[in-house]
C-alpha cells in the first residue's frame, strides 16, 4: 500500500519493517466545502463551476486528532462570520468527542444493540436520542440536528473519500466497521513509504528470497489452468507443465479464485474438501462494481452540493462540463 493508517494495519507495518522499508509519518489536510449558487454576493468567493462557488466551512489539519482544526478564511470576513465559524467548530468538536466515545463502546462491545445496523440507522437513532433524551419529559434539544449535520457534512464525506464510495454506500455500511476504524486509528500516524521506495520496491523485496532459491522458483507469464490435491501437496497445473507446492495464495478476482478452488475441492476428500468448499462458497458472495477515482481534481468539471477537497466527489450531484 502506498498510504495507510498506522492503527488499522499492524500486520502491514510489521511486514514493511521485516522488509526494511522505511515509513514516513504523513499528515494530510482535508478541506470541506459547500457549493452554493453563484450570485452578486458571492463574487469574492472561489468559483468552482459555472453554476456555483465553493465555500469552505471546515479545515481538518490531519495528525489523527493531535491537531486543532483551522478556521476557513471566510471566518475572518466579518465579526458575525467569525462567531458563527467558532460556534460551528465547537459543535463539531462536541460531536467528535461523542463519536470517539461511541467508537470506544462499540469496539469493546459495550454499545447497546439499539445503536447498531448501518450508518444510516445509527445516525437516525443517535439523532433521535439527542433530540429527545428523556421520553417521559417534554425536553427537546438541538443536539439531534447538530449530530445529523456532523455526520452528513464531515463523517460521510471523509469516509467517502477514504473508501472511494458514494454517499449512499457509506450510509449503508455497517456502523461497527466504521467505529472500529475510528477507534483503532485515532492518535496514530498516517504513513507512506520513505523516499525512493514504491510499490515496485516492495514487490521486488518480497520476491528476492524466492529468486535466491534458484531458477524455476520464480515464474512470470505462466497461465495457470488448474489446481488439484495429491499426497498432501497442491499441484498447480500450468500451460507448460506442473508445479507441486505446500501452499497456494490466490491473488485473483473472486470469480477466478472460485473456479480454481472448485477444481481443488473435487480432488480432495474429507475435512480438506469441506474447508475448500467453505472458502469457495464465501467467494460467491463477493460483488464488484465500477468506482471512478479522480487523481486530478478540476473544479470546472464538477457540480456538488457538498465537497471534500481531497480524493473523490461525494454527495449527490453530477458531471458538469467534462462529460
Amino acid at each position: 500500500m502506498r498510504s495507510f493508517q498506522g492503527g488499522y494495519y499492524p500486520n502491514l507495518i510489521a511486514l514493511y519493517r521485516h522488509l526494511g522499508i522505511p515509513m514516513v509519518p504523513t499528515h494530510y489536510t482535508f478541506s470541506f466545502a459547500h457549493l452554493r449558487p453563484s450570485g452578486p454576493s458571492t463574487s469574492k468567493a472561489k468559483t468552482t463551476s459555472r453554476n456555483g462557488v465553493e465555500r469552505p466551512h471546515f479545515i481538518h489539519s490531519g495528525a489523527s486528532g493531535h491537531s486543532i482544526p483551522s478556521l476557513p478564511s471566510s471566518a475572518y470576513g466579518s465579526p458575525i462570520a467569525f462567531v458563527t465559524s467558532c460556534l460551528t467548530l465547537v459543535g463539531y468538536a462536541w460531536c467528535y468527542l461523542l463519536l470517539l466515545a461511541l467508537s470506544f463502546l462499540s469496539f469493546h462491545a459495550l454499545l447497546p444493540t439499539l445503536f447498531s445496523g448501518t450508518l444510516r440507522d445509527f445516525t437516525t437513532q443517535i439523532s433521535n436520542f439527542l433530540y429527545h433524551p428523556i421520553p417521559l419529559i417534554p425536553l427537546y434539544t438541538p443536539l439531534g440536528i447538530l449530530w445529523r449535520n456532523f455526520v452528513a457534512t464531515l463523517l460521510v464525506p471523509l469516509f467517502s473519500s477514504v473508501g472511494t464510495m458514494p454517499e449512499s454506500e457509506v450510509y449503508e455500511t455497517q456502523v461497527g466497521t466504521l467505529l472500529e476504524y475510528i477507534h483503532k486509528t485515532v492518535g496514530t500516524d498516517h504513513f507512506t513509504p520513505g523516499p525512493g521506495h514504491s510499490a515496485r520496491t516492495i514487490a521486488e523485496k518480497l520476491s528476492e528470497p524466492v529468486k535466491e532459491q534458484g531458477e524455476g522458483y520464480f515464474r512470470l507469464g505462466s497461465e495457470v489452468r488448474g489446481l488439484s490435491g495429491e499426497g498432501g501437496e497442491v499441484v498447480v497445473e500450468l500451460e507448460d507443465g506442473e508445479v507441486r507446492v505446500d501452499r497456494v495464495v490466490l491473488a485473483t478476482p473472486a470469480s477466478v479464485a472460485g473456479k480454481l478452488l472448485g477444481m481443488l475441492e473435487s480432488s480432495v476428500e474429507g475435512n480438506e474438501a469441506e474447508r475448500v468448499g467453505v472458502m469457495r462458497g464465501a467467494l460467491k458472495g463477493v460483488r464488484y462494481k465500477v468506482s471512478p477515482l479522480l487523481s486530478s481534481l478540476s473544479f470546472r468539471c464538477l457540480y456538488l452540493p457538498y465537497l471534500c477537497l481531497w480524493n473523490t466527489p461525494i454527495r449527490r450531484g453530477g458531471w458538469n462540463e467534462c462529460m
